[in-house]
């Protein structure tokens, strides 16, 4: 309680008082006491947090900032016109490979039309 940076020559003052009018074993002075130390450190914390949250607030606000000037940087028509090229490429990729795939259900298709017609011709054959 003493040996605390943040406490103000009044709250140490009115704890000496307050320790000398009144037994330090009392369990009600003791209550009243703990009470006090946690509305001082509840003070203490407020300017604390809103300090942090200040300079949380000029971080995050750098860092914008910085991401914004990041994405101009990198959103100039050059980079517009590659993007909608790299779609092209991804969209004729995808055009070939369903004509691949087209083609090649067909194929199997045709195949599974000869097998069938090979089973029925060789069921056809075979006496009973």
């Amino acid at each position: 309680m003493l040996g605390e940076d943040d406490v103000s020559t009044r709250e140490i003052m009115y704890d000496i008082l307050d320790a000398q009018q009144h037994d330090p074993t009392d369990p009600t002075f003791q209550k009243r006491l703990y009470d006090r130390q946690r509305k001082r450190e509840y003070r203490k914390q407020v300017p604390h947090e809103m300090r942090y949250l200040k300079q949380r607030i000029e971080e995050l606000e750098a860092h914008l900032a910085a991401l914004q000037a990041q994405r101009e940087n990198h959103t100039t028509s050059e980079d517009k016109s590659t993007l909608s090229i790299s779609w092209q490429v991804v969209a004729t990729v995808f055009e070939e490979e369903a004509q691949h795939a087209l083609v090649e259900n067909q194929a199997l298709r045709e195949r599974l039309h000869e097998m069938n017609q090979w089973v029925y011709e060789y069921v056809r054959q075979t006496p009973p």
